[in-house]
C-alpha cells in the first residue's frame, strides 16, 4: 500500500512539474521575416547625454515626422532575397535583401522611401513585437555632417518603422 501511494505521489510531483517546468511556447518572434509586411506606425528614438536636448530632438523631428502618411505601404519579402516596396499611387521598387544576425539589408530601388543620403542600400535592425516587424534604421550613416557636429550630445538618433503582417488565405 505505501508503494502504491508513493507512486501516485511520484506522479503527481512529474505531472506538476511538467506543467510548470516549461514556459509558453507562443514567442513574439517569427522563425522567418518572409511574408507581407503593412506599415503601422512610424517612431522616433533618440537618446542624448542631455534630457532637454532629448525632447528638443523629438519635438522638433517628431513634429515633421508627424505629418508623414504612408497610405498602404507594403514590403513584400520573398524566400528567395527578394523585396518589393509598394504604396498606394506609386509604382514598386525592387531589389535584394539579405537577412542575419537581426539585420536587414535592402539593396536595389530605394527611391521611395526618399531618405537622404541614400542611393541604393538601407541597412536596418529588427525586432518584433507582438508578431510586428520592426525595422529601425539608425539616422547617424544617412546625416554625415550634420550628425557629427552634435555627436557630443547624440548617443542614438533612430527611427523606428512597425510593420504588421498581412494575412492571406
Amino acid at each position: 500500500m505505501k508503494l502504491k501511494k508513493f507512486f501516485s505521489l511520484l506522479m503527481v510531483a512529474a505531472l506538476c512539474v511538467g506543467f510548470t517546468a516549461c514556459s509558453d511556447d507562443d514567442d513574439d518572434n517569427p522563425d522567418t521575416i518572409v511574408g507581407t509586411w503593412q506599415y503601422s506606425s512610424l517612431e522616433l528614438k533618440v537618446e542624448t547625454s542631455n534630457a532637454i536636448v532629448t525632447e528638443i530632438i523629438k519635438t522638433a523631428v517628431g513634429a515633421q515626422l508627424a505629418d508623414v502618411e504612408i497610405p498602404n505601404f507594403t514590403l513584400v519579402l520573398t524566400d528567395n532575397g527578394k523585396y518589393t516596396l509598394s504604396a498606394a499611387g506609386q509604382t514598386s521598387n525592387e531589389g535584394t535583401y539579405t537577412y542575419a544576425n537581426n539585420k536587414l539589408v535592402l539593396t536595389g530601388d530605394l527611391s521611395m522611401l526618399d531618405f537622404p543620403g541614400v542611393e541604393n542600400s538601407l541597412a536596418f535592425d529588427v525586432s518584433f513585437n507582438s508578431g510586428k516587424l520592426i525595422l529601425e534604421l539608425d539616422m547617424e550613416p544617412l546625416l554625415g555632417e550634420i550628425f557629427a557636429e552634435y555627436s557630443a550630445l547624440i548617443n542614438k538618433l533612430a527611427i523606428a518603422i512597425t510593420l504588421s503582417p498581412v494575412y492571406t488565405n
